[in-house]
């Protein structure tokens, strides 16, 4: 569910984006655009997806640091170098509430969303067991590294007075709100230039996303059609030229664009949410029985190391995981009930064993 969603999120965003930028454009213009522009890159084969992404990390790296210097310049001219150095950003005792924080954590925790996402491409990769790994903790560290210094600056930026959340207009004239709140503080500490740099950086971020994204859930059921977990004709097939999964692109394709039609951002986000937050409490879990209690050490270095941060991991992704909305659980655990039972009928009551469909034929 979780893959399905993030190219219907990205193509939303996007859409939603380039609607900012060129008003005089439907909406639905842009949705069916971005779609057909995200399969037709990767129907093309990965290395030109790759190629694309490049260019696109490149420009979005290049606006932000200019977003950072601009910020990073504004702060100091306004309120003099200390206000660079504030807790401010982190708790304010008028404002902070606990239920606030956990339901923004389920949001901004979409930052991260996909970088689990690399693994399905481990076909793709020269010596995966390496470069897989690295790219997949260098992913993390470099975005939390990057967002949270964009945030601070942006917050330090903007004043306490004036609300994104209830449409307040600004002394500029522009009214506020949630889904556009970067591009008001990149207005203000760098003018319009900065707002629509900021503007199309989002934009391209958001079509690499969806790029990889769709690839990725196009690879995820590639595997399970190629283990016969869902229909091996459809979903295990490879393009012969471009040994791209092609069948899964293209339902992914129409997947997004009705999705995209009949869902928001938020919703999308809170799905997403759902299944990733669940899942990486699975995986917690996984590391501790792996790691500490099959383990024949059991000392004080496996403990800390094997259990109890693993074990932090799990409590913080619950708590992160519960404060999400009751229409995100009935959705997601409808869903899940769904893909229950089908592996119930799949294997006779869990009576069957998976087995791919090679190792039928060797047996």
């Amino acid at each position: 569910m979780d893959y399905m969603f993030i190219p219907i999120l990205c193509v939303i965003f996007s859409s939603v984006t380039a609607n900012h930028l060129m008003p005089f454009i439907p909406y639905l213009f842009w949705i069916i655009f971005f779609t057909i522009g995200f399969s037709y890159l990767n129907l093309k084969g990965i290395k030109v997806a790759s190629k694309a992404n490049l260019i696109m990390m490149i420009v979005m790296s290049v606006v932000v640091f200019y977003f950072m210097a601009a910020a990073v310049r504004y702060v100091f001219v306004e309120n003099g170098f200390g206000a660079l150095f504030t807790t401010a950003p982190f708790y304010n005792a008028d404002t902070f509430s606990f239920r606030a924080i956990g339901s923004a954590t389920a949001l901004a925790a979409l930052t991260y969303i996909g970088f689990d996402g690399l693994t399905t491409l481990s076909e793709e990769v020269e010596n995966p067991k390496r470069n897989v790994m690295i790219a997949v903790v260098m992913t993390c560290l470099i975005t939390g590294v990057w967002s949270g210094l964009q945030i601070y600056l942006a917050q330090v930026s903007w004043p306490d007075w004036i609300s994104f959340t209830n449409g307040t207009v600004d002394e500029t004239g522009k009214t506020n709100t949630l889904d556009t709140a970067i591009m008001a503080v990149a207005n203000r500490v760098g003018g319009n230039v900065l707002d629509a740099s900021l503007s199309i950086m989002l934009l391209i971020g958001s079509i690499g996303s969806g790029i990889t994204g769709q690839l990725g859930a196009g690879r995820l059921l590639y595997g399970m059609g190629r283990d016969n977990i869902i229909p091996q004709k459809f979903f295990g097939h490879l393009d012969k030229k471009s040994a791209v999964p092609n069948y899964n692109v293209l339902l992914i394709g129409g997947l997004t664009l009705v999705g995209a039609n009949l869902l928001n951002y938020e919703d999308c986000a809170l799905l997403i949410n759902f299944g990733a937050f669940f899942a990486f409490m699975g995986v917690n879990i996984a590391c501790i029985r792996e790691y500490y209690f099959k383990s024949d050490r059991k000392n004080i270095s496996s403990f800390l190391v094997s259990f109890l941060v693993p074990g932090i991991g799990f409590i913080v992704c619950l708590i992160i995981w519960l404060n999400l909305p009751l229409k995100t659980f009935v959705i997601g655990g409808s869903w899940l009930l769904a893909g229950g039972l089908y592996l119930l009928v799949k294997t006779n009551g869990f009576r069957i064993e998976m087995i791919p469909v090679d190792d039928l034929e060797k047996k």
